[in-house]
Formats: structure tokens, sequence, C-alpha cells
């Protein structure tokens, strides 16, 4: 744990160190902003949910986790820093779960920013409290599914460019085909709505903890920390 430690706490600074960290955190404030206030006008609604965030989130998580997870690994390569790992004593699977983390706690940072939107809901009416801790524990495992996903391809490649873009991809496939199933057959919308991100989300948010989606996103960490370790390993970095 020491080694997980040390990788996550200079991963984190790094974020700051640089415009990366803020930028991020700034951009999903702002546009987690947009949606609730401009397009969803929370404070007109007349009701005391959280829907206007909750129905946000996935796309503004799948829009802005690729800035926070493009450099993870790929700045490694293009910097041929992490030739320089296989001397450390620092294991693949160490390595990858202190970037893992360190990525991951720049999202939580821009999802705790959302706490005063909870906290005005609360004073205009009676919030229910299992919707409100269902969504945001919602929240946290699309953000740690989406940075396992980015930590994946940023592993794949040395540009921090081609990490971005193809990640950037990937998330918005992954979050549209959920909002997109209901105008195609109904064998085809089940299926859509099987694999979305967003649909899995939404039914959390809804204060309906199922534990197949809990599995399903934490499956699809797993996984993709896994394999992200496979290629490490590929690279000779001790597993």
């Amino acid at each position: 744990m020491t080694s997980v430690w040390a990788v996550f706490r200079r991963e984190f600074t790094a974020f700051f160190d640089t415009v990366v960290g803020p930028v991020v955190v700034g951009i999903s404030l702002l546009l987690f902003g947009f949606g609730v206030f401009y397009f969803s006008d929370l404070l007109s609604r007349g009701v005391a949910d959280l829907y206007p965030l909750f129905f946000w989130t996935p796309l503004v998580l799948a829009l802005t986790a690729p800035g926070v997870t493009m450099r993870l690994m790929a700045e490694e390569r293009g910097a041929g820093t992490l030739e320089l790992l296989r001397a450390l004593p620092i294991t693949a699977t160490e390595l990858v779960l202190g970037k893992f983390l360190a990525g991951l706690a720049v999202l939580l940072l821009a999802i705790a920013g959302t706490a005063p939107y909870v906290l005005t809901v609360a004073l205009l009416g009676d919030l229910e409290a299992g919707p409100v801790v269902a969504g945001y524990l919602g929240m946290a495992l699309m953000a740690a599914t989406l940075v396992g996903v980015g930590l994946l391809v940023s592993s794949l490649t040395v540009s921090q460019t081609v990490a971005f873009f193809v990640t950037e991809l990937i998330t918005l496939l992954w979050w549209a085909v959920g909002r997109f199933a209901p105008h195609f057959p109904r064998a085809v919308a089940q299926a859509m709505e099987f694999i979305s991100i967003d649909t899995r989300f939404r039914s959390i948010a809804r204060g309906v903890i199922d534990s197949r989606d809990v599995l399903a996103f934490v499956g699809v960490v797993v996984i993709c920390l896994a394999l992200t370790v496979f290629v490490l390993r590929r690279e000779r970095i001790r597993g």
C-alpha cells in the first residue's frame, strides 16, 4: 500500500501542479451548472429533488473524464519514464491502482463541488435523503468506471491527444446508446439499455440500488484495471 499511496500522491499533485486538475474540475462544475440551472431550471420546477443534476451527470462525466485519464499512462510513455519504472520497487498492479485512484479523486472533487445544489434544494423543500445518497453513489461508480476505461486506453498509446479522443469517443457512445435506445425496435433497444452506462446510472439515481447495476460498474472497473496491468506486464514491469 505504501507504493500505491506514493503513486497516488505523485499523480494527484501533478494534476494540480498543471492546469489539468483545475480545468477539469472547473469545466465539470460549469457543465453541471448549465445543465441544472439553464437547461433544466432547477429552481422553478417546484419539486424538491435532484433529477436535473442526475439527468446531466452521465454526459458531463463522459465529456470530462477523458481530460483526466489521457495523461495517466500516455504521458509516462511519451516522456520515456515508463522505462524507469522497471528499476523501481513497484509492481504493475501498484502503479495502476495509484494512478486509478488519483484520477478518480479528481473527478470526485468535481462531484463534491455539486454539494451546494443539494443544500439549495433542501432549503427549498423536503428533499428525500435516499435518492440523494443513491444518486451520489451512482456518480462515484460512474466516475470510477470512466477512469478505468480511460486509464486502459491511455496505457495503449504514447499520445495524450489520441488517448483523449479515443476515450471521449468511447464514453460518449456509451452514454448515447441509452439515450437513443427508445428510437430503435424493442429487442435492439433492450440490448442497448443493457450495456448503457446512462441507463444503469439512472436506475441507481432513482433510489433503487440494484446489485446488478453496481456489479456492472464494478465489473468494468476490475476488467479495465486488470487489462491495464496486463499491458504493463508486457512492458516487463513486475506484476
